[in-house]
């Protein structure tokens, strides 16, 4: 039987502003960081989408798998999360599992199968490789180390809307379409499709201000988005920190410190009620990724009511430029 690839590139979902009217399939969006798993004769590996090797990380998981024993080798492609009580990905939850290095209730939820026991399923159909990977996890007891995303096909783009609507209702972060012919197909493509229940994206930190009253370590991140080596300053982000979480960004952001400000433009700030007065700005070089929320953007580009979610380890900070919701007809 051939060895698997020693890498597999994934796809990429789009952002787009509705379901497309027919041809796609949909899954629940998870809240956690993907990852691409490796299984052969020398046991399970995971690598984040730019190859970088997590296995050491998720040691935890790695051996729960692996006492699952399942039949064949190959790759998946899935999304390492952790459940709420109610069954929900939490992404801070996944973040203080990550941060005090305890992996027990991470799981690894599969939503593809690019490559198994010798044969490469990258031209086939999204419908047939979803068939595939059912039949690899249909003996994973339930709620396991390793569980398969379920496939809800449509039959009209209300059906579809529907979906969405219920998934929003659970609080959940939204729906990923994928079209049923689709091939597995490496970088951004319309043939995967992301729909979000409320506005959130990454950001590269630039800086920080001061902290004010009783608060701690700082006041607000300075984020925005890559534009060559520079970043388009987006606004900044001063709330969703816990104490633990401004301490632990303190330390992230403390050796990154630089005299050289990233931004193309020096953001423009005054303080928190509107006055006069500027914070003080302090500049960081641009390689800290954040997940931030908010309600809109202005046309400027700024950001409304930001909120921190979490940092993402899994995103280089080269590669965050923003996305605008596209639509698919």
């Amino acid at each position: 039987m051939p060895e698997p690839p020693d890498f597999i590139k994934p796809p990429l979902a789009t952002l787009v502003d509705g379901p497309p009217p027919s041809g796609y399939a949909y899954e629940l969006k998870f809240d956690g960081y993907r990852m691409l798993c490796l299984i052969d004769g020398s046991g399970v590996r995971f690598f984040s989408r730019e190859a970088k090797d997590w296995t050491p990380k998720l040691a935890d998981l790695v051996q729960r798998i692996e006492a699952l024993k399942l039949t064949g080798t190959g790759w998946l492609d899935g999304e390492i999360v952790v459940m709420d009580e109610h069954g929900v990905s939490s992404f801070q939850r996944l973040q203080n599992a990550m941060d005090k290095s305890v992996a027990k209730q991470v799981q690894y939820v599969a939503f593809d199968i690019p490559y198994w026991n010798g044969k490469d399923l990258r031209a086939y159909p999204f419908v047939e490789r979803a068939k595939a990977l059912q039949a690899v996890l249909a003996g994973v007891p339930e709620n396991a180390a390793i569980i398969c995303s379920t496939v809800a096909e449509v039959e009209s783009r209300d059906h579809a809307v529907s979906l969405l609507a219920q998934a929003c209702e659970r609080k959940l972060e939204g729906l990923i379409g994928k079209r049923l012919d689709a091939p597995y197909r490496a970088g951004r493509t319309d043939t995967w499709i992301k729909l979000k229940c409320r506005p959130r994206q990454e950001f590269v930190v630039g800086g920080w201000t001061n902290p004010g009253g009783s608060r701690n370590a700082f006041g607000a991140l300075l984020v925005g988005l890559r534009e060559g080596d520079r970043l388009r300053y987006s606004g900044r982000v001063g709330t969703g920190f816990s104490g633990s979480t401004l301490d632990m960004l303190m330390k992230r952001l403390t050796p990154l410190a630089t005299e050289e400000m990233p931004f193309i433009e020096k953001p423009v700030l005054s303080d928190r009620w509107g006055g006069n007065s500027k914070p003080t700005m302090h500049w960081v070089r641009p390689e800290l990724v954040v997940e931030v929320a908010y309600t809109t953007i202005t046309d400027g580009g700024i950001l409304r009511q930001a909120s921190f979610q979490g940092v993402r380890e899994d995103k280089p900070a080269r590669k965050v430029t923003g996305e605008r919701a596209r639509r698919i007809r």
